[in-house]
């Protein structure tokens, strides 16, 4: 991709740059109620800098780490390097990432039907796959056979199209399921791919901020009224019993958790109109979205995302019960963030 010689250089940060972007990583998230982040397409050398914040007592948090395909995924997958040597109590390995399309805001989602208004003059323009359907293919079935979880990247519905396919194709010549794949972004999931996601045990998980930061744009200019109403379709998947999650894509948006709530139960749009008011869900499914089902989704629910007898004691204490706010989620203060019993943040009073 044209990016990647750009975006290289762009990271390759000196120690002090990589110290720096974790003390104010670790604010925003402290101070935004997070306990457990994670940390996608992680290269050995990323993996290697966050060990040395851990060591160094910057990151309080537990993180989940996602290792990036082409290149620590690959090591995992050939037995170059183990999961649990680079595993703690405090960081876990978990799914080997692909991303299979690019963004709707972007015109780089990968659609069946065409953008709404043409691109670049092109008025059958329809995005593309980042990775064609034979590689993705033989890129899942390398991580289903090492025995690794897979979390796919897929925005436009051809994508999502693509990654279920390549699933069921996996799961059929190795003769055995494919376990709890994660979607990633899912945003223009059709009700027939949500039932085939239950069928073949994917779950997704939403960036249903999409609704707020892009919505107006997504309706009016990249896919329509229609389409744009059932994106990060959250009620479609609760109402068949998929289970998922909602996640932020920070740094390109905010490390805000309660807006991501919000979104899940008003989808209004920075202008303030609703979005899909038939895919709101209620408050306790908006929590649960990122509490519980995200550790689920990472095999870490019997450790994190609730509070119980064994777990660790990682909590936030917000100023009010969110359960009466429906309307006001994202603006409720966080006054403590706790992580393993230990207070790492508390709001000025």
């Amino acid at each position: 991709m044209p990016h990647w010689p750009f975006k290289s250089r762009l990271l390759d940060l000196s120690l002090m740059q990589f110290i720096a972007m974790v003390d104010f990583a670790r604010e925003e998230y402290l101070s935004n109620g997070v306990t457990t982040a994670q940390a996608s397409n992680a290269s050995g050398q990323y993996v290697q800098g966050l060990t040395l914040a851990m060591g160094l007592n910057k990151i309080p948090q537990r993180l989940v780490i996602f290792p990036d395909y082409d290149s620590l995924g690959l090591e995992l997958i050939e037995g170059k390097v183990k999961a649990a040597d680079l595993a703690t109590n405090q960081r876990h390995i978990g799914a080997i990432k692909l991303i299979a399309d690019g963004s709707i805001q972007g015109f780089t989602g990968y659609l069946t039907h065409p953008y709404h208004s043409p691109h670049k003059g092109d008025d059958l323009y329809r995005g593309y796959p980042r990775i064609p359907l034979d590689e993705l293919k033989s890129k899942v079935f390398n991580i289903a056979q090492a025995g690794f979880q897979a979390v796919i990247h897929g925005n436009g519905d051809a994508s999502i199209d693509d990654i279920l396919d390549a699933i069921d194709y996996v799961q059929t010549t190795l003769g055995q399921p494919v376990e709890r794949t994660i979607l990633i972004h899912a945003q223009m999931a059709r009700p027939d791919q949500l039932q085939r996601m239950q069928q073949l045990d994917v779950t997704p998980s939403f960036f249903v901020a999409h609704t707020y930061y892009w919505g107006d744009q997504h309706r009016d200019v990249l896919i329509g009224s229609e389409r744009a109403s059932h994106i990060s379709p959250l009620r479609s998947a609760e109402k068949i019993g998929l289970r998922f999650s909602t996640h932020l894509d920070t740094p390109i948006v905010p490390m805000q958790p309660l807006l991501s709530a919000w979104s899940s139960v008003n989808r209004q749009t920075a202008s303030g109109a609703t979005l899909g008011e038939d895919e709101r869900v209620g408050v306790a499914s908006a929590l649960k979205a990122i509490t519980i089902d995200a550790a689920w989704q990472v095999h870490l629910d019997h450790e994190i995302g609730s509070i119980s007898v064994g777990k660790y004691a990682d909590f936030t204490l917000l100023e009010d019960n969110p359960l009466l706010h429906p309307e006001k989620l994202k603006d409720l203060k966080i006054i403590e963030t706790i992580i393993g019993g230990v207070s790492y943040f508390q709001a000025k009073q």
